[in-house]
């Protein structure tokens, strides 16, 4: 192809680099043919890059995850686990909600595990912003299916949950898909009114069979409760008595010490803002630094000390805007 290249290496580095080149070179040697090793559908560019990264050199500061995503998959196929690590741990502090769906449709496959559970995590504890984006109707099924299961999902109300699930299935026009998903929705803790005149209509009438059953089991455990603590369902999910966890600070995070402290602060920080998953901190010797809020770790420094304390950060259209004194 026009990215193929010739790579002229020591092969004992390659073998210390990926045992699936270690094998593949002892092969050769037991053989006792040419030392050359043909891979005809990687791309050069991307190999050598890999390479690169093993021997220790770091990733430009801004990573196109199209780069990332073709370096992972050449890590993941050699066996490469230092790279993979690497790559992890550059772009995990700069993930944030706005990618989370493209990450998540490739790091399982690529073997980014731990990039993997953290988009999850993110996904889900952002939910309500995370389905805003226009990566969220392009996950898979499955991927859908585990934040549903998940009680760290955060939403206002399971209506939110239901509406985001609506839109995920009409994405792809003429067919409505994901019927199975149905059975995650926590219908129960949708008030009465709601289910009663909207949760049918949001499916198309030729599809209302998907989810007239559901609802209606839905009302007739609303209309029992609380008279009876305990419930047998018949086609609602195991899960749809469940509160899920909404908004705002989890406090079962900090019982025997979860809390954590953000890392690369100098000075006494004056000021916080949140803004695409980044942490923007002001403090009393003028800095402001950077965070990703996926990891706590610090990224960069906007501005590196100064005489004047930074009293206040807003963002406001895309800007990041400071106030000193």
């Amino acid at each position: 192809s026009s990215e193929s290249k010739i790579l002229r290496t020591n092969s004992f580095l390659l073998s210390l680099c990926s045992p699936v080149l270690q094998k593949m070179i002892l092969e050769k040697v037991s053989e006792k043919t040419e030392k050359r090793l043909d891979f005809l559908d990687v791309d050069g560019n991307t190999f050598a890059k890999a390479l690169d990264l093993w021997c220790g050199r770091e990733f430009d500061h801004e990573v196109d995850l199209r780069e990332v995503r073709q370096l992972a998959s050449v890590a993941n196929r050699f066996q490469m686990t230092d790279v993979v690590a690497a790559i992890e741990e550059t772009i995990i502090p700069q993930l944030c909600v706005g990618v989370c769906g493209e990450v998540l449709t490739w790091s399982g496959d690529t073997g980014l595990k731990q990039l993997e559970e953290v988009a999850m995590r993110l996904a889900a504890e952002r939910f309500e912003e995370f389905v805003r984006t226009e990566s969220f109707v392009s996950i898979d099924e499955k991927i859908l299916g585990s934040l549903l299961d998940d009680d760290g999902l955060s939403a206002r109300s399971e209506e939110l949950v239901w509406e985001a699930v609506v839109l995920w299935m009409k994405a792809k026009e003429g067919k409505l898909r994901g019927r199975e998903l149905l059975h995650k929705i926590r219908f129960p803790l949708m008030c009465e009114e709601y289910l009663r005149s909207k949760a049918v209509a949001m499916l198309p009438a030729e599809h209302a069979d998907w989810v007239e059953g559901l609802v209606e089991e839905a009302l007739r455990v609303k209309a029992a409760r609380p008279e009876h603590t305990s419930i047998e369902t018949k086609v609602l999910g195991p899960m749809a008595l469940v509160r899920r966890a909404t908004p705002g600070v989890t406090w079962k995070k900090y019982v025997d010490g979860g809390e954590r402290r953000l890392e690369g602060l100098k000075e006494d920080v004056y000021t916080v803002a949140e803004c695409e998953g980044q942490i923007c901190t002001g403090s009393a010797d003028g800095s402001i630094r950077i965070l990703s809020r996926a990891t706590l770790h610090h990224v960069r420094t906007l501005r590196d000390g100064g005489r004047d304390c930074v009293g206040a950060l807003v963002v406001w259209s895309g800007r990041l805007i400071s106030g000193h004194h």
